[in-house]
């Protein structure tokens, strides 16, 4: 937990960074300012963030990204005790178990960096501090908020924002998020929202390499949208990653046969065959071969 907490306050160097020398002319340099007081005196931070805010901040993201690394430090400064039940079961040589932090600061600090994405939501930081103040506080909807709001934005067509997005996702998504996302992009899909679906399907293409749930999505959205080379395309990534999943090659030969490809949905219905699977599977894949004698 400690480690983590010291990662999250050293992730300020952007604020830092971007900040102004303090003798740089008369107007007062606020994230400077900020960024001194983070280290060396957290709560003199929201008396900063009381003037910046009067001087304009709530339009630089930096002032709601000093207010969120504020209350991130001050949540260690307040550890929630003990309960009395827990306190009486330590032994007199007992360590106690380190101090979590407060869960009402890191929610405060969860809502400055939300304030933050709004007026900058290209800034991929703003979305990772959120998930990780909410894996701190423990708070899985908040977590959810969160990637929910990153995988709704519209992306900015560029190469250097894509690769940093991607990065991103592989750094930031656990696996305990496959099934929500994969819910997200169905959800998205369902309501005819098809950049944001895809959005969602292509993060977890991105974020689990070596998981197929991503391409089945969207495989199974081309096929809905009767794209055939879609389709194709999208089962030959997932066989990629699960070559021995006989439903994969089933669906990838029913594609080709109703596509007027037989030979290669002979080849891909006789592979279903050999790999076996649920009788079903295995009736629908004979009755397709019939199909095609």
């Amino acid at each position: 937990m400690k480690a983590l907490i010291l990662s999250l306050l050293l992730m300020g160097t952007a604020l830092r960074a971007a900040a102004p020398a303090p003798s740089a002319g008369p107007k007062r340099a606020w994230a400077s300012e900020a960024a001194v007081a983070l280290k060396q005196d957290p709560p003199a931070v929201l008396a900063i963030l009381k003037d910046w805010k009067a001087a304009g901040g709530l339009k630089d993201p930096q002032y709601w990204q000093a207010g969120a690394y504020a209350c991130l430090a001050l949540s260690q400064a307040q550890p929630q005790p003990l309960s009395p039940s827990a306190a009486s079961a330590l032994s007199p040589t007992a360590e106690p178990e380190e101090p979590r932090p407060d869960a009402a600061l890191l929610a405060r600090g969860i809502a400055y960096l939300e304030g933050g994405a709004k007026i900058a939501p290209q800034r991929l930081d703003f979305f990772e501090d959120r998930i990780r103040f909410a894996r701190l506080a423990e708070d899985l909807e908040a977590e959810r908020k969160a990637l929910e709001s990153f995988l709704k934005e519209p992306r900015p067509k560029s190469g250097r924002y894509e690769r940093e997005a991607g990065a991103f996702l592989k750094v930031t998504l656990a696996e305990h998020q496959i099934e929500f996302i994969k819910a997200l992009a169905q959800e998205h899909f369902d309501d005819g929202e098809e950049q944001a679906g895809e959005q969602a399907a292509r993060a977890l293409v991105r974020a689990f390499p070596r998981k197929s749930v991503g391409q089945r999505l969207m495989a199974a959205h081309a096929a809905a949208k009767a794209n055939v080379a879609g389709q194709v395309y999208w089962l030959e990534q997932a066989l990629e990653l699960d070559p021995d999943d006989p439903e994969l090659w089933f669906e990838k030969g029913a594609c080709l046969q109703d596509s007027g490809r037989k030979e290669e949905a002979r080849q891909a219905l006789q592979k279903a065959l050999e790999l076996g699977g649920e009788p079903s599977l295995i009736d629908r894949a004979n009755e397709r071969l019939e199909l095609l004698k």
